[in-house]
């Protein structure tokens, strides 16, 4: 596990899943904040595998399928992690609900 920057100044954080042939890596926004964000999650998967908790990451190719809502709050999540503004991620929350459910569903 490892945090690192891009050559564009995006933080990320590298991790290996027993099982997976290449490294899964998780991007953030630039600056301290994108680095901060990427230092709380390396410790957050460095503290699972300490507990033995197996880490999972949904593989696009597999047959489970996911309700658009359970889609967009992964979504949220994800950009809370990277540092967006609480006013972005209400936008994004009310156009999901209005429009992505229907087209979508």
């Amino acid at each position: 596990m490892s945090v690192d920057q891009t050559a564009s100044g995006n933080w990320y954080v590298q991790y290996r899943i027993k099982g997976k042939k290449s490294p899964i890596k998780e991007y953030f926004s630039k600056g301290k904040l994108g680095q901060r964000n990427a230092e709380a999650r390396d410790l957050e998967i460095k503290a699972l595998k300490k507990r033995g908790v197996p880490i999972h990451v949904e593989d696009a190719s597999s047959n489970r399928g996911i309700f658009v809502d359970q889609l967009t709050q992964q979504y949220l999540d994800h950009l809370k992690r990277i540092g967006r503004s609480e006013l972005y991620r209400n936008m994004i929350a009310c156009q999901a609900n209005q429009y992505w459910g229907n087209v979508l569903g």
